[in-house]
């Protein structure tokens, strides 16, 4: 019987805010592929759900998905935790005593939730596409990053750096690869982060510019 895998980015809740997307694998080979904004035609379609990009997905095997053997998701929540202090400062400096508490509370919910029903929300959306649903499997996010680049490079080994604003802890990490998998070698952990640094220079340059053109 043929092994299908369904893998999509959520771009909602626990899963980041952009660029949702899926991908049909047929016995581990990608046979199709698509991001959602195809379809909804807003860039990077920021804080959508992949309805349809999932759904053009199963249409090109003609499946349901209970047909499906696995979903995978790019993130594994549960690895928040390791930042848990930062969230809680990050609330505590918020200003004002109700914004203080509001983000504490809004704090311990994404944490518990996180740590203990991380995949609820996505199953809630999935259930819409027919039930049961499949196993569901998530997957470090800077570890999706890495064997996108090594695995269809062709190298049987090698150095790999993912360099990302932030993955569920991590910023940037160098991993070692090879046909055996993929071994983290060094962790650069959230807020040391050279893709943060890049976003918000960007900004700067781009308020800069566009501060000068009015000058003109």
């Amino acid at each position: 019987m043929t092994d299908y895998q369904l893998a999509f980015k959520p771009a909602i809740g626990l899963y980041g805010q952009h660029d949702p997307s899926a991908v049909l694998f047929e016995e581990s080979t990608p046979v199709f592929g698509v991001e959602e904004e195809r379809y909804t035609r807003e860039k990077h379609a920021t804080d959508t759900f992949p309805e349809h990009a999932i759904r053009a997905c199963l249409a090109h095997r003609n499946l349901t998905l209970p047909d499906l053997d696995r979903i995978l998701l790019p993130y594994d929540p549960r690895l928040r935790g390791k930042l848990a202090s930062h969230y809680v400062i990050t609330a505590i400096q918020a200003p004002g005593v109700e914004r203080k508490l509001s983000a504490l509370e809004q704090t311990l919910i994404t944490q518990l939730r996180s740590r203990f029903v991380p995949t609820r929300q996505i199953e809630n959306r999935l259930e819409s596409f027919g039930t049961p649903l499949p196993p569901i499997e998530t997957i470090p996010h800077h570890r999706c990053h890495a064997a996108s680049a090594f695995y269809p490079s062709g190298f049987d080994e090698g150095i790999v750096l993912t360099i990302d604003a932030k993955g569920e802890y991590d910023s940037t990490v160098v991993w070692h690869a090879d046909t055996t998998g993929l071994a983290r070698e060094r962790t650069y952990e959230h807020p040391n982060s050279l893709g943060l640094f890049f976003s918000r220079s960007s900004r700067s340059i781009s308020a800069t510019g566009c501060s000068t053109a009015k000058g003109k």
